[in-house]
C-alpha cells in the first residue's frame, strides 16, 4: 500500500547549524506538488529575539486525480500529513540548543578566517611602499609639461585605481579617471599610492 505522504526525517544537525537554514519537504499522495507541506528552520540573526524559528508552510499544488481518485481521501492524506510534520516540527525545534551551537562555531570560524584575510591585506600594504610627496610632485609635473599619463596603483592592490592626465587646451586641468581633480588633490593621491605607481610609455 502507497503511504499516505512521505518525507525525511534524517536532519543533519551540524549543516543545519551551520548554514543557519533548512527545509524539509513532504510529498502527501493524491496532490501534484513534491512539497505540499514544509517546515523551515531558520535562525534569525536581524531582528531583536535573536534565535531558531521553526515554521510550517502547506499549499496542496492542486489535486493529483490518477494518484488518488477521491477528494476525501486525498484530504484525509493531506490532514494526516499535516499532523505529521507538525509534530515533527516540534521534534526538530527542541533540537534548537544543538543547531545554536554549531551555528557560533561557524561564526567563530569565519570570524578567524576574516582575521586571517585582513592581516595578509595589512602585511601587503605594508609591504608596498608609497610613492612619496617628492616623486608625486615630479610626476605631476612631468604630466603637465608632457601630458604625460600616469596608471595610478593602491598600495596593496595588484589592479589599476585608475589613470591621472591633464587637459593643456587653455589651461591645465588634471583628470582622475576622468573626472576633473584639484592638482592638490591629484599630488595627495599620487603621495599615498603604491611605489609602483608609473607614467605610461
Amino acid at each position: 500500500m502507497t503511504a499516505a505522504f512521505t518525507f525525511s526525517k534524517d536532519l543533519n544537525v551540524e549543516e543545519i547549524g551551520r548554514r543557519g537554514y533548512a527545509s524539509i519537504k513532504c510529498k502527501v499522495l493524491g496532490y501534484w506538488s513534491s512539497d505540499c507541506i514544509t517546515i523551515y528552520v531558520t535562525r534569525n540573526s536581524f531582528t531583536k529575539e535573536k534565535g531558531w524559528e521553526v515554521t510550517l508552510s502547506h499549499s496542496s499544488g492542486g489535486r493529483d486525480n490518477k494518484e488518488v481518485v477521491d477528494d476525501l481521501d486525498a484530504e484525509s492524506n493531506f490532514g494526516a500529513a499535516l499532523i505529521a510534520m507538525a509534530a515533527f516540527g516540534k521534534e526538530v525545534r527542541a533540537r534548537a540548543a544543538e543547531f545554536e551551537s554549531f551555528y557560533q562555531m561557524e561564526l567563530q570560524r569565519i570570524r578567524e578566517e576574516q582575521e586571517i584575510l585582513q592581516a595578509a591585506k595589512q602585511a601587503k600594504w605594508e609591504a608596498d611602499a608609497p610613492l612619496g610627496y617628492l616623486k608625486a610632485e615630479e610626476m605631476v609635473e612631468k604630466i603637465k609639461r608632457d601630458g604625460a599619463m600616469v596608471t595610478v596603483y593602491r598600495r596593496g592592490e595588484d589592479s589599476s585605481a585608475g589613470s591621472i592626465y591633464c587637459n593643456r587646451y587653455y589651461k591645465t586641468v588634471f583628470y582622475f579617471n576622468n573626472t576633473r581633480t584639484k592638482k592638490a588633490d591629484v599630488v595627495d593621491i599620487l603621495a599615498t599610492s603604491s611605489a609602483r605607481t608609473c607614467i605610461e610609455n
